[in-house]
């Protein structure tokens, strides 16, 4: 019999192994004989835990998505609201390559989420808590206890801006070079929180 912990630690590695497939191969990589290659696991261990190739990737979803909102609510618990707007901003939008996995990952999940209803419940779901958690900061820095119209749309701005600068990190990174990208999501950060204090 196989204990909580083992079993618990091998279906970590195995979505580990698909985030990393999907993040340096894209979506069509992910297949059972490579998930297992990457994991050091038999076939069988993989279907055992993922019976099919749409399970292995709503669990890689579903763990960077963990990954960030992990990162994003201890910003939102320790932070003074200004200093975790921007940090939660740096987050989305990878400025070393280091922070590239998960962002190319949500862009993968997001492209994928136009086509497949599961994948874009999931994504809207997720979108739609940073999107309160962002307009609640806002708020926050502005003086206020709770976020209004103007504050969500605000954050809604962000975002997208955020998404189109992490897409272009990943695509061009030599015209979005790190220190290009730090000025102008700082620039961005900057306009939501002077539009949330107008």
């Amino acid at each position: 019999m196989v204990r909580a912990s083992d079993a618990a630690e091998a279906r970590e590695r195995l979505v580990g192994a698909v985030v990393g497939l999907v993040a340096e191969l894209g979506f069509e990589a992910v297949s059972v004989r490579q998930v297992a290659t990457r994991a050091g696991v038999s076939a069988g261990t993989v279907q055992y835990y993922f019976p099919t190739k749409q399970a292995m990737l709503r669990a890689a979803m579903a763990e960077v998505t963990a990954r960030v909102t992990t990162t994003v609510r201890a910003y939102h618990r320790d932070l003074p609201p200004e200093v975790a707007v921007r940090k939660t901003a740096r987050k989305i939008v990878p400025l070393t390559e280091a922070g590239t996995e998960e962002v190319r990952v949500w862009l993968a999940f997001t492209a994928r989420a136009a086509v497949e209803e599961d994948l874009a419940a999931e994504h809207r779901k997720t979108g739609g808590l940073l999107e309160a958690h962002v307009a609640d900061l806002l708020a926050r820095a502005s003086g206020r206890t709770a976020a209004g119209a103007g504050d969500r749309a605000n954050s809604a701005l962000l975002l997208a801006t955020l998404d189109g600068l992490a897409l272009g990190a990943i695509t061009e990174p030599r015209r979005l070079s790190g220190r290009r990208l730090a000025r102008l999501v700082d620039s961005a950060v900057d306009q939501a929180l002077a539009s949330s204090r107008g």
